[in-house]
C-alpha cells in the first residue's frame, strides 16, 4: 500500500504524528512477522539545520529509535505523510528526535514521472 504525501510539504508545529519504522533495539522480535513499530507524538518545534541553516528539521515528541530512520511520519487525522524519521540526539539525558519534511522527498521526485 502506497502512502500519499502531504500537499504542503511541511508539518505544522503542534500537529499530531505517528512515526513508523523498524527499531533496531527490537531486533529479531520484529523480524518474525515484519510488522513495523509505531510511536505517537506531536511536532514540537521547527529547527534550521545543515547547509548554513537552510534546511528544516522538526522536533517531535515521538520516541524514535535507531532503525526507524527513513520511515514515514504520518498525520493521523489526514493519513498523509508529513515527514520522514531522521535523527535523534543520544548524547544528552533527554531524547530529542527529529523528522525531515516531506518536501525533501518531493524534490527527489521532480522529473521522475
Amino acid at each position: 500500500m502506497a502512502l500519499r504525501l502531504s500537499g504542503s510539504g511541511h508539518p505544522t508545529v503542534t500537529a499530531p504524528i505517528v512515526a513508523f519504522g523498524f527499531p533496531g533495539s527490537v531486533g529479531p522480535i520484529d523480524l518474525i512477522d515484519q510488522t513495523p513499530s509505531f510511536e505517537t507524538g506531536s511536532v514540537i518545534s521547527k529547527k534550521a539545520v545543515g547547509k548554513g541553516g537552510r534546511l528544516s528539521a522538526y522536533g517531535v515528541s515521538a520516541e524514535l529509535s535507531g532503525g526507524m530512520s527513513g520511515g514515514p511520519s504520518v498525520d493521523p487525522r489526514s493519513g498523509l505523510v508529513v515527514g520522514f524519521n531522521s535523527f535523534g540526539r543520544r548524547d544528552e539525558n533527554d531524547s530529542f528526535n527529529f523528522i525531515r519534511p516531506v518536501s525533501l522527498i518531493k524534490e527527489l521526485l521532480v522529473g521522475q514521472g
